[in-house]
């Protein structure tokens, strides 16, 4: 019985790396024949894309800066300032209360005269904090790659003035010839 599920075992994945290769070869064949015309525009938009996430990730707001949007920076920094004091104070208040706990394992007192269950608690709830901030700190880091990424994108965006959006009022007969007040959002884009 082993022997068999060892043939079937191995004839299977011999069809999948045959099938899987196979595969492979016929994707790359496709894509070397294919001539598609790229612009030095659509190049150099591509380019701006990922400098832009390439400098964010390498140095946060250098990415904002790279699509010169200078007024983003202190934003960025100041979220980064601001978590990173709140694990700096979390952290230290996390030590203090274990360094408690420990005195008042040790020797049965401790500096702020609190029972070891209050101690115990204490520093789980810093450690907790300073555990929610560090993941915070990652996520604005995160955010601030996306937002260089996104605003290379829409500086791409027309927004010349051939584009108008216009909000006016709108009369429009319903059934049985009854009116219909409302209002229509019309977009023109004129050339």
């Amino acid at each position: 019985m082993r022997k068999k599920n060892k043939k079937y075992t191995t004839i299977l994945i011999s069809v999948f790396l045959v099938v899987f290769c196979a595969q492979a070869q016929a994707i790359s064949y496709s894509f070397e024949e294919q001539n598609t015309p790229t612009s030095p525009q659509i190049l150099s938009q591509d380019n701006a894309f990922r400098k832009a996430w390439l400098y964010s990730t390498i140095l946060p707001g250098l990415g904002q800066a790279y699509n010169k949007k200078y007024w983003k920076i202190p934003i960025i920094y100041g979220f980064f300032t601001g978590l990173g004091w709140g694990i700096y104070y979390f952290h230290q208040e996390y030590f203090a209360f274990r360094r408690a706990l420990f005195q008042e394992k040790d020797i049965g007192k401790n500096d702020m005269q609190l029972s070891e269950n209050q101690l115990r608690h204490q520093a789980e709830v810093y450690r907790k904090d300073r555990d929610w901030l560090i993941l915070f700190l990652g996520l604005a880091y995160i955010f601030n790659i996306l937002d260089a990424h996104i605003d290379a994108h829409l500086n791409t965006f027309n927004l010349s003035n051939d584009l108008a959006l216009q909000l006016k009022p709108s009369l429009t007969l319903g059934k049985n010839a009854k009116p219909i007040v409302g209002f229509s959002l019309t977009l023109n884009h004129k050339r």
